[in-house]
């Protein structure tokens, strides 16, 4: 057992990262992928590692198991969260003593989902626990700082925008996200959210815009999806697809009409950057009559893809 103060925490959990083995990596090809280079694979804390949080001591212990709702200390920086049986803070003062700890804030045009092209917000939180082959946002694994939901409303007030996005990283970790959602809601603005579909959305609230992946065989986290998402099939949420290869093309076209998502909402399909052709994905979609609707992230195209804060 390991306890002590945040500073011996976040070093303890560093050294057991260093000896956590690397997920593997999916290496099936299509001739039709782009070729890129490839990514260095993170190192993970250990699954049977879970930190838990106890006042202001913190406990390294070791399970058998995976505890339900746990979120691991490495996937924050900070300290694991149980986000079970959390129903938001009780009162205005709790509100205010809630924080989250946020990589970055800023202005640009929506580049995904049915809002694209909406001059928005972008709330992005830090921490993610899943480490898929496209992720383009590895900077937002860790770094980041404690923000207040006040401090966070401000911010968003000052660019005077009427569409919010919150993403990550996964911002579901956080349960203080909850209520950031709730308010920035309250406030007239119009909100979503782009999940990993990992987490339980039960929580979201409802006038949020929720946009959950399902990730395909090739994503590099083919297991990672919450099942019960599966009740947000409407026509408030979205339900995208990175496709990565021609597999995980029919995979998603199975998944989507066995689960009946094209009739109810809206099934984005949105090829991995850099590695599979637009063309192609746009030409599998005519050929194969799919009801999904290709997807392209536009702020790559306006921008470079490796520029931060667009």
């Amino acid at each position: 057992m390991i306890q002590g103060n945040h500073t011996d925490f976040v070093g303890a959990l560093a050294s057991i990262e260093s000896l956590a083995k690397d997920r593997a990596a999916n290496s099936w090809q299509e001739p039709i992928l782009k070729s890129r280079p490839s990514k260095p694979k993170a190192n993970l804390i250990d699954p049977h590692v879970a930190s838990q949080i106890i006042g202001s001591s913190y406990i390294l212990s070791r399970s058998l198991e995976r505890p339900p709702n746990v979120v691991y200390g490495s996937i924050l920086g900070f300290e694991s969260l149980d986000s079970s049986g959390y129903n938001g803070p009780q009162t205005m003062t709790d509100a205010k003593k809630s924080q989250l700890k946020i990589n970055e804030i800023f202005f640009s045009i929506q580049g995904e989902s049915s809002w694209s092209g909406y001059p928005t917000v972008f709330i992005r939180t830090s921490g993610c626990h899943l480490r898929c082959s496209y992720c383009d946002t590895t900077y937002a694994y860790h770094d980041g700082k404690f923000m207040t939901i006040d401090e966070i409303l401000a911010a968003v007030e000052g660019y005077r925008a009427q569409y919010v996005c919150v993403t990550g990283g996964e911002p579901l970790l956080q349960p203080a996200i909850f209520l950031l959602m709730q308010q920035l809601c309250d406030r007239g603005l119009h909100v979503s959210l782009e999940t990993s579909g990992d987490k339980d959305c039960v929580d979201v609230d409802p006038r949020v815009k929720k946009i959950i992946d399902i990730k395909t065989p090739d994503s590099g986290e083919p297991n990672a999806f919450s099942q019960s998402n599966l009740n947000f099939i409407d026509t408030v949420t979205e339900f995208k697809f990175v496709i990565c290869s021609e597999r995980d093309f029919y995979w998603a076209e199975n998944f989507a009409r066995e689960k009946g998502l094209f009739s109810k909402s809206n099934v984005l399909y949105s090829p991995s950057f850099n590695q599979v052709e637009e063309k192609w994905l746009a030409q599998k979609i005519l050929s194969e009559n799919s009801s999904a609707r290709l997807q392209l992230q536009l702020h790559k195209y306006i921008w470079s893809p490796s520029t931060r804060g667009v």
